[in-house]
């Protein structure tokens, strides 16, 4: 059964581009850097496709953040 994006995967999504962007990386920075290509990162930054909790980690790394920073806007606000 393939599950659907939710709005979680959406603020998820939305968070992710706000630090990828106060970060100053470009997408293509982070897809060759996580090891996917532009397209598949471009569907995890625009909520088109969900993200792997491994993969989220590997960009929390990458981003210098807690992985709970891909979750304000659901339970904190900054």
């Amino acid at each position: 059964m393939i599950k659907s994006v939710t709005s979680t995967d959406h603020q998820i999504a939305k968070q992710m581009r706000a630090i990828r962007i106060m970060r100053g990386l470009t997408m293509q920075d982070v897809a060759e850097k996580i090891g996917v290509s532009y397209q598949q990162f471009q569907k995890y930054e625009a909520g088109q496709n969900r993200i792997a909790a491994s993969r989220l980690w590997d960009i929390a790394q990458l981003y210098n953040v807690p992985i709970s920073d891909f979750f304000c806007g659901l339970h904190c606000t900054v």
